[in-house]
Formats: C-alpha cells, structure tokens, sequence
C-alpha cells in the first residue's frame, strides 16, 4: 500500500474514533492485531475490540488528530478530552500504527503516564506513578482495574 492508502486508513480509524463509532473502529483491526500503551498494557485483538467497544460508550470524548503516513503505517498524533468519573482528563497521545492489507496490524500508544494517573485517577495512586520505582505499582493496579472493567 501507498504512503496515501496508509493515511486513509488511519484517517478513517481515527474518525471512527472520533466519533466514537466502536463498530467501525473495531473493524479497522486485523484478526491477530495487538494493541499497546501505558494504561491496558499490552493486548490482542479481542482485547482491543473489548477495551474500544467499552471506551467509548462515553459521551464526553472530544478528540483531535493528525496522521503522518509512513511506509509501513503511520503516526498519529492525536488530543484526547473527556470525563472520567468526575474528573476531566486532556491526554495528549502518540500512536505508531503498523498497517498489513489495509487493516491495523500492530499499535503503540505512548503518552504522560504520571500526568494522566493525576488527572483520572488522584490520590495515593497519582503519587506512586509519579516515583520510578513505584510507577509500576500504579500501573499494576490501575491495568488490572481497567482491564476487569471491559472485561478483558
């Protein structure tokens, strides 16, 4: 696939995402994607599919982005706004996309870790994200609460 094939894919997941369209943003996975970032940890495609799908019932989401296409995928820089809870969290993400026959193959998100415990969740488990040495902790419990809360 071209640089611009690799951009309407992503520009099209990433609209789903925007408007909070779990369906057609789940259908932009291949069958054996993986998907990655600070919060869920690690996960396959069902657990993507599962994570989005629940994600995104919300109805506060406001988001941006900007795709850079590359060879193999892309880049998308993307702003994320919503509630939590009672707490407004702004989270700015980087997204490295690894596409394979016009579907997401592998995805990394990246982003503030500390910043985003302090502003979704607070409390004791902001301050042990906010310590390298105690950041896993944070990331432990916070992954395993999530991860029950979509059922992965």
């Amino acid at each position: 696939m071209s640089r611009e094939d690799n951009a309407a894919v992503l520009t099209k997941a990433y609209g789903a995402l925007q408007r909070r369209d779990a369906a057609a943003l789940n259908a932009a996975y291949a069958d054996d994607a993986t998907f990655e970032d600070p919060v869920f940890g690690k996960l396959d495609a069902a657990g993507a599919r599962k994570m989005w799908s629940t994600l995104l019932k919300g109805e506060t989401l406001k988001m941006t982005f900007t795709v850079t296409p590359t060879d193999d995928g892309g880049t998308v820089q993307w702003v994320a706004d919503y509630v939590l809870g009672r707490r407004p969290v702004h989270n700015e993400i980087t997204s490295v996309v690894v596409l394979r026959d016009g579907k997401i193959s592998r995805q990394r998100d990246t982003f503030d870790f500390s910043k985003w415990v302090r502003q979704a969740v607070g409390g004791p488990v902001a301050v042990l994200a906010g310590n390298p040495l105690t950041k896993w902790l944070a990331q432990s419990l916070i992954r395993s609460k999530v991860r029950k809360r979509c059922g992965i």
